[in-house]
């Protein structure tokens, strides 16, 4: 599963050590023990003193003679953080210092807490996130403490000017549950994204995803054709660019190796402007998940590029009359985020598409998973968290759209006993022909399992979602109680809009 909020395994791992790591080496001695009364940390020596080396735990060890510390000189610690002669993991120089350190004693933190520059790669986080006191940035509770920070503010009644809906390519070719852009309400949405297309790697033109894409290019015209008295409702259709799965395997380098030259960047522009032309879009949606991000194939320079890149298509757009179609797409997570230099590319930009979905889910196998307990992919905590990083980042509040999702990320529950938000699970939920794809379900799919299983959802207020178990399938979902509550959201935010994933997954 992901990691929600950049709180990474190790994160919370090394500040459950810091918990036990409150004593040094001479106050562990200091302690007193005995084989009744144990120590809280470390083992209880002959001579009843608590400590974690092998006098303590060795010979003559009265109790808790068992504890295993955390690293050691042969076994560094898993965060790659500096291990300490106690056998604890963290930085600073009550861990790093050589008088102190056993092993990667070059280790440096995220950020600086108090710890002295020289022990931290950066003194303060990106996007103005938080600084931990064991030195990592983030987002929640655990980073920021009681720290408050400015919100905007607006009317009660405060208007949603933007609807953006995506509408996938491929919802034509399902094999069941087949969504033509005829099919699209066109009094709901003012902008229709649609994804994707995609970037050839040699050339850097953009190319539609499927050859038969271009007809449903033609076809969503169309649409827009048909409704001259709703120009204002369906404005744009946007060419969305990219996407997750472009960000991965043979094509994640892609966007990074576009936008790292001028001669790259002009290609990719030229075509697009030319794209847009010939097929009837209005603008375009760059949908780039992973700048900079070392997981990702990114490159320590896509974030500087990146903005260059922004600065130079809205140019090109502008020049071609498309001043309000240029959107990009980010993600929600901070461990992603932080690559974005969101404040100067919020310069160039029409407005954001923020994606607050897939904050969960049983995405690829067990071992890339940070922790397997049930939670919802839409928790409006979680994305309250994110939009609570974005004002921090300068970044005006018209120019955010929140993402909704009209499907879910589905999961089966290690047991039958245990289906509920924290209960581990085992995998991906059970998938249906229609969406094709395990752990995932769209809510007309959904709408048809309630309807024959007789099952009813429960409201999950605090996350704003309809949760549903059956047998050991658990699910959470969006319906109107729910999306409105996220509306609700968004306006207190004073946000632009919101934007659906996607169109084609929705009921009738």
């Amino acid at each position: 599963m992901r990691a929600v909020g950049g709180t990474s395994p190790f994160r919370l791992f090394h500040s459950l050590l810091l918990l036990l790591a409150l004593f040094s080496v001479e106050a562990l001695s200091q302690a007193r023990c005995s084989k009744e009364s144990i120590c809280k940390t470390g083992c209880c020596s002959k001579d009843g003193f608590c400590g974690t080396t092998d006098a303590y735990c060795g010979d003559g060890c009265q109790s808790t003679c068992d504890f295993q510390a955390a690293c050691d000189a042969k076994n560094p610690c898993p965060d790659g953080s500096c291990c300490s002669k106690a056998g604890f993991c963290g930085f600073g120089p009550d861990y790093c210092a050589s008088d102190n350190c056993v092993g990667n004693c070059d280790a440096k933190s995220e950020c600086d807490p108090s710890f002295g520059q020289q022990w931290a790669n950066a003194t303060a986080c990106p996007l103005n996130a938080c600084c931990s006191d064991t030195g990592y940035c983030g987002i929640t509770q655990e980073f920021c403490g009681d720290r408050k920070f400015s919100k905007p503010t607006c009317k009660k009644d405060y208007p949603v000017s933007r609807v953006v809906g995506y509408y996938e390519g491929g919802a034509v070719r399902r094999s069941c549950n087949q969504f033509s852009p005829d099919d699209i309400p066109a009094n709901i949405y003012t902008h229709i994204n649609f994804a994707y297309a995609v970037i050839d790697p040699v050339t850097f033109r953009v190319t539609p995803a499927f050859k038969d894409d271009i007809q449903t290019y033609h076809d969503l015209a169309k649409v827009k054709r048909r409704n001259p008295g709703l120009k204002a409702i369906i404005s744009d259709l946007q060419a969305h660019v990219g996407g997750w799965q472009f960000g991965e395997g043979p094509t994640e380098k892609v966007f990074s190796q576009m936008v790292a030259s001028e001669e790259n960047q002009r290609a990719f522009i030229t075509s697009i402007v030319s794209f847009i032309n010939t097929y009837d879009f209005d603008g375009v949606d760059i949908d780039w998940r992973y700048p900079t991000a070392p997981p990702k194939g990114g490159s320590s320079d896509d974030t500087k590029n990146y903005v260059v890149f922004a600065e130079n298509l809205q140019a090109a757009l502008r020049t071609n009359g498309l001043r309000d179609g240029f959107s990009v797409t980010v993600p929600a997570v901070y461990s992603y985020l932080q690559y974005f230099d969101l404040k100067q590319l919020s310069d160039h930009v029409n407005w954001f598409n923020v994606l607050a979905f897939d904050l969960h889910g049983a995405f690829r196998s067990p071992d890339s998973w940070v922790n397997n307990k049930l939670n919802a992919h839409t928790n409006l905590t979680e994305i309250a968290d994110t939009v609570d990083l974005i004002w921090r980042s300068g970044v005006p509040s018209a120019k955010v759209v929140m993402g909704l999702a009209f499907y879910s990320r589905t999961f089966t529950a290690s047991s039958t006993k245990c289906v509920s938000k924290g209960c581990s699970f085992d995998s991906a939920g059970r998938g249906e022909r229609c969406s094709d794809e395990i752990g995932l379900l769209s809510n007309a799919e959904i709408h048809r399992m309630l309807s024959w299983s007789g099952t009813k959802p429960r409201l999950d207020k605090e996350a704003a979602v309809q949760v549903v178990r059956y047998d050991d399938q658990w699910i959470t979902y969006e319906d109107k109680t729910t999306l409105q509550i996220k509306l609700d959201f968004a306006r207190s935010q004073c946000m632009g809009g919101v934007a659906v994933w996607s169109v084609s997954q929705d009921t009738n």
